[in-house]
């Protein structure tokens, strides 16, 4: 019986860890005027086996409509072959509190997310694999996301357009004054 409570332990203990994996944290508040944007990390310690992580990095946004950002392989020991390899899958963005992604991109290197709403809390979903080698230590990658704010330029007519049109206006007032008179 002693044999069976630890079997059921040590699975339930397996089952936490492989839920350990995967990050819910809280990285601030981004604004436009940062001139080092937000940062983000994984460190995936001592494992042992494969693990996928979903990793969840919420933040404000208090102005600007664009956010940008970057991840990278931050392997602290990688000289060594001590580390792991960390997969990023994808990044998605998504209303904090929602399942419904705004936003995807499976190129997880570079990121832009247009047309966002200042006031709002967002949620960075990032995916992946973090796989051990024969004498992993650790493992891990960051990322930073920045704020900006993207204007359109008004469409500027062409000439052409300009002349027709105020052909095609003076032509109407022609038959406006021609109905107003018979």
């Amino acid at each position: 019986h002693a044999i069976k409570a630890l079997a059921v332990l040590s699975l339930a203990g397996a089952a936490s860890l492989a839920s350990a994996a995967s990050l819910n944290q809280y990285i601030g508040v981004l604004s436009p005027t940062s001139t080092t944007g937000l940062k983000f990390n994984h460190e995936f310690l001592f494992a042992s086996t494969p693990e996928t992580f979903t990793d969840i990095f919420r933040f404000d946004l208090a102005g600007g409509n664009t956010t940008s950002g970057s991840t990278k392989d931050t392997d602290a020991i990688s000289s060594l072959s001590l580390t792991s390899d960390v997969a990023l899958e994808s990044i998605a963005l998504r209303l904090a509190g929602t399942t419904t992604n705004l936003y995807f991109d499976n190129t997880p290197v570079g990121f832009t997310f247009v047309g966002l709403q200042a006031g709002k809390t967002y949620e960075l979903v990032v995916k992946g694999t973090n796989t051990p080698t024969d004498w992993s230590l650790t493992g891990s990658y960051s990322g930073t996301i920045k704020a900006s704010t993207t204007t359109v330029a008004a469409a500027v007519p062409e000439a052409s357009e300009v002349v027709l049109t105020a052909m095609g206006l003076l032509g109407v007032a022609a038959w406006a004054r021609r109905q107003k008179r018979g």
